[in-house]
C-alpha cells in the first residue's frame, strides 16, 4: 500500500507497523515504541564526510547549522535498532557518524553488504534490453551515466536545492554524440535541473526513473563528482570518472573527504575537454588503473554478492509468531 507522506494514513501506518525501513533521516516527531523496528539501512556509501564527522566550515548547510545536522544524526543513532553496513570501511564511517560508537551502540550495525545491491549481482541480458528499450537509447550507442550530486549551498527558499550545471553538453555532444547517449539523473533533493532539451538526441533526463539500478546496468561507463554512487557501480566492474570541478571548494569549505582522491577507482577531471578525454580514454585502461580498481572493489564490494537481503533479515525480522502488527 502507498500512502501520502504526512497524511493521516502516513502516521497510522508508522504507528501500528512492526517493522520500520528507511534510507534517509526519518522526521524528528516519528519515534518507535516498544516492539517496534526501525531498520536504517542509509543510501550509500559515504565518500563525503557525514554529521557527526563534518568539520570542515562551520555554517553547515542550507537549510540546518553544523550543530543542528550533528544533533540530527546523533538522533538518529539513538532512535534506529539497526544500521545497515555494506563493508567494514562503511560500519566505521557510519558509525562515528551517526555517534553509535562514542554512545556503545556500535552493536546496532549488520554489516552483510548492500540489499539494494543484489540486483546488480543477478540482473540478465534481457533485463538490460528492457531498459534500453524502455529509455529509448538509440541501438548501438554507448551510455554514460551523470549521476552528480547536490551542493549544500546551492538552495532557494522558493525551489529547495537547485543543479548549476558546469558541463558544456554542447561541447560533449560535438565530441561524444556519435557515439554515445548521455544518461542525466539529478540527485533527488534537486528540485531544479537543467532542461535537456537544447541537447535532445544526445541527453536523456532520466531523474524520474525510481530504481537507479535501471540506469546503472544499461550504463557502460559512470560519470559522478561526489555522490555515494559510484562505491554501488563499481560492483559492475565498469569505468567511473570524477567530474570534479569545484573540488577544493567541496573540499575545504563543504564537506571534506573520508578518502583520498588515490584511492578512488577512476580518475578526477575538472573541465569539460578533459571529460571529454577521459570518457574517450575509459575503454583501455592502463594497469595501474585497473589495479587500483581492483583494491578498491576489495575493500568496498566484497560483501555485495546477491545474498546481502536474506543476510540483514536474518537479523532483523522477528521470530516466528511473533505478530508484525502493532494493533
Amino acid at each position: 500500500m502507498i500512502v501520502v507522506r504526512d497524511s493521516s494514513e502516513y502516521l497510522r501506518s508508522y504507528a501500528r507497523a512492526a517493522l520500520w525501513v528507511s534510507n534517509a533521516i526519518l522526521p524528528t516527531f516519528l519515534a518507535p515504541r516498544q516492539g517496534q523496528t526501525y531498520l536504517q539501512t542509509w543510501h550509500g556509501t559515504p565518500l563525503k564526510r557525514l554529521g557527526c564527522d563534518i568539520e570542515t566550515g562551520t555554517s553547515g548547510n542550507a537549510l540546518y547549522s553544523l550543530s543542528d545536522v550533528r544533533r540530527r544524526y546523533h538522533s538518529e543513532g539513538a532512535r534506529i535498532s539497526w544500521l545497515v553496513s555494506p563493508s567494514g570501511y562503511a560500519s566505521e564511517r557510519l558509525g562515528s557518524a551517526f555517534d553509535l560508537f562514542a554512545t556503545g551502540e556500535a552493536d546496532k550495525i549488520i554489516e552483510a553488504g548492500y540489499p539494494r545491491n543484489d540486483a546488480l549481482c543477478t540482473f540478465t541480458p534481457e533485463d538490460v534490453a528492457s531498459v534500453r528499450r524502455r529509455l529509448g537509447i538509440p541501438a548501438g550507442k554507448k551510455v554514460v551515466l551523470y549521476a552528480p550530486t547536490w551542493r549544500d549551498d546551492q538552495h532557494s527558499s522558493k525551489v529547495g536545492y537547485t543543479y548549476e550545471s558546469q558541463a558544456d553538453f554542447a561541447a560533449l555532444r560535438a565530441a561524444l554524440g556519435d557515439d554515445y547517449v548521455m544518461l542525466f539523473r539529478a540527485h533527488y533533493l534537486i528540485a531544479s535541473a537543467f532542461d535537456p532539451a537544447s541537447y535532445e538526441g544526445f541527453v536523456l533526463d532520466v531523474s524520474a526513473i525510481d530504481d537507479i539500478n535501471d540506469l546503472y546496468i544499461v550504463s557502460d561507463m559512470l560519470v559522478t563528482d561526489y555522490s555515494s554512487v559510484f562505491f554501488d557501480y563499481a560492483n559492475l566492474g565498469r569505468p567511473i570518472v570524477f567530474f570534479m570541478y569545484d573540488l577544493e571548494r567541496y573540499a575545504d569549505e563543504l564537506r571534506g573527504f573520508y578518502l583520498g582522491l588515490d584511492e578512488l577507482p577512476g580518475p578526477v577531471v575538472r573541465t569539460t575537454p578533459e571529460l571529454i578525454e577521459a570518457v574517450r580514454a575509459s575503454g583501455s585502461p592502463d594497469e595501474d588503473a585497473l589495479e587500483r580498481y581492483e583494491r578498491f572493489r576489495e575493500c568496498f564490494t566484497y560483501l555485495d554478492d546477491g545474498h546481502a537481503s536474506e543476510r540483514v533479515l536474518a537479523r532483523v525480522l522477528p521470530a516466528p509468531g511473533v505478530s508484525r502488527d502493532m494493533e
